[in-house]
């Protein structure tokens, strides 16, 4: 796992930053970002915090991108997609046998493998994936207008709990196609609305 950042002020800079922004039962603020680091906004369970990008990992060509809270959490995203969560007293994995299709494209159907613990549950999940005309309403998106955006929606078949819904947002730039907010349940409790942001804001 490579750091994003290589000197020890910066690593210190990253753990004040975490530490002040989302220790439990303190107010959220904007003002307590620093601008070397990248975040994620992040509302999971009515839970407000900003995790900040510590690490940038490789899996395959892709980056792997690693964000931290003060909280010992720790949620990777791949494309944009959240493929792992730790807590102290919990570790979902999320993989696909054949990576999803990227972006540009429309309509997909693909399994993604989930494993749990400590309950070393193994599930595996048909997602169906498709093009959405129009931005989804209402959305928790901030600071961008929604129909600047392409949006795709994913239905996961979960068995015993019926389907859970996705969506993502997409940006397209020079550097390709870009996640910039997603709404993802990586199980059936635990559901999240992600933003990318940075000392500013929306980014």
């Amino acid at each position: 796992m490579a750091l994003s950042t290589g000197c020890a002020s910066n690593i210190e800079a990253l753990r004040a930053t975490t530490l002040s922004a989302l220790l439990p039962n303190r107010q959220v603020s904007q003002a307590l970002l620093v601008p070397e680091f990248a975040y994620l906004r992040i509302v999971v369970n009515g839970r407000l915090a900003f995790l900040a990008r510590g690490a940038i990992d490789r899996r395959g060509t892709q980056p792997l991108e690693v964000f931290f809270s003060a909280d010992r959490e720790t949620l990777k995203l791949l494309d944009g997609r959240i493929v792992e969560y730790s807590s102290s007293g919990r570790h979902i994995i999320v993989e696909s046998e054949t990576p999803p299709a990227p972006w540009t494209v429309e309509s997909r159907s693909f399994a993604l493998f989930r494993e749990s613990r400590p309950e070393y549950v193994v599930s595996t999940h048909i997602v169906s994936r498709r093009l959405i005309v129009e931005p989804p309403k209402p959305s928790n998106l901030i600071g961008i207008a929604p129909a600047s955006l392409t949006w795709f929606e994913e239905i996961t078949e979960q068995s015993g709990f019926g389907n859970a819904r996705s969506i993502y947002a997409i940006r397209r730039g020079t550097n390709g196609a870009e996640v910039v907010y997603s709404e993802q349940c990586i199980a059936p409790d635990l559901c999240f609305t992600v933003q990318l942001w940075d000392s500013t804001g929306p980014r």
